[in-house]
């Protein structure tokens, strides 16, 4: 128990039962809370497993996308000038 946060026993008993009940009145208005909650945590445990993925695989995955695209020979940088110089010669 942190004696800076509470003063002394009383108050965290007082704190405790206040959480205790206003808990107990909110799962009888809503008789699903406990679930969703479980729900909400089991979400937030896959987005962050998935973050954690995406921040070790995708600086990988762009550089070798990037190094992929930079062996890639270009096909011709300016296609309009080279179909217009053509159908000049054509004429």
């Amino acid at each position: 128990m942190d004696k800076q946060e509470f003063k002394s026993y009383c108050h965290v008993i007082a704190l405790a039962l206040v959480d205790y009940f206003d808990r107990y009145y909110r799962t009888q208005e809503d008789p699903y809370l406990e679930t969703r909650e479980r729900e909400e945590r089991f979400v937030a445990q896959i987005i962050e497993a998935v973050e954690k993925s995406l921040n070790q695989t995708l600086p990988l995955f762009l550089s070798g996308l990037t190094a992929g695209m930079a062996q890639r020979e270009p096909q011709s940088r300016h296609p309009y000038r080279l179909m217009k110089n053509r159908s000049q010669r054509q004429m």
